[in-house]
């Protein structure tokens, strides 16, 4: 495809950038509420003639990069690293019976309440940032979307913050961390590096 061309429709672009939007912050909302990823609300799929573009790591624009590690990996993969050390804090706490089960289950509900606010901030700045290239840069269009459901399913599965709400649930009941919860920042890093 040459500068300035898409295959997109007009306000399709806008449309599947919406779409991954919204449903992503259905996504987190039920995540908040259920503490699972089971049942919770799929990304949009994206059709063929926009899954049909391709592109590797290596030829993602740097404006492209830029907004995905500023606005969506990094406060992201920063929020992940400030639970795990919150939940850790709590967790020492609960254990020298500092803090009683009810104190302990009040702090969970106000990290989930934290992590869905840092989640659908970061989500709203590279929703509105892509927008801003694909419309400056029509041929990146497919690609940016592509790569905003991509992200958005990686953010929200089992190895982010789906996992660290299912970890969070189940820690009410067992009272010790589970590994995903330290783990869900250093794999938000290795995804976007691999990524783009």
């Amino acid at each position: 495809m040459t500068t300035g061309e898409t295959a997109l429709q007009p306000g399709e672009f806008e449309h599947y950038l919406d779409e991954i939007f919204a449903t992503s912050k259905r996504r987190i909302a039920y995540l908040g509420k259920h503490g699972t990823i089971s049942g919770a609300p799929q990304i949009v799929a994206l059709p063929p003639h926009i899954k049909a573009v391709q592109f590797n790591s290596g030829n993602v624009p740097m404006p492209i990069q830029d907004c995905f590690n500023s606005d969506y990996a990094y406060p992201n993969e920063q929020q992940a690293s400030t639970n795990n050390t919150n939940v850790d804090q709590a967790l020492d706490r609960y254990n020298t019976h500092a803090i009683t089960d009810d104190d302990f289950d009040a702090f969970i509900d106000s990290q989930d309440d934290q992590n869905k606010a840092a989640f659908n901030a970061s989500q709203d700045r590279t929703n509105q940032t892509l927008k801003n290239l694909g419309h400056e840069h029509p041929e990146w269009q497919e690609q940016i979307v592509n790569l905003f459901q991509e992200s958005s399913n990686f953010l929200l599965g089992s190895l982010v913050w789906g996992g660290v709400y299912s970890a969070m649930e189940s820690m009410r009941t067992i009272k010790r961390v589970v590994p995903v919860i330290p783990e869900a920042s250093g794999n938000i890093a290795a995804y976007f590096k691999n990524q783009l």
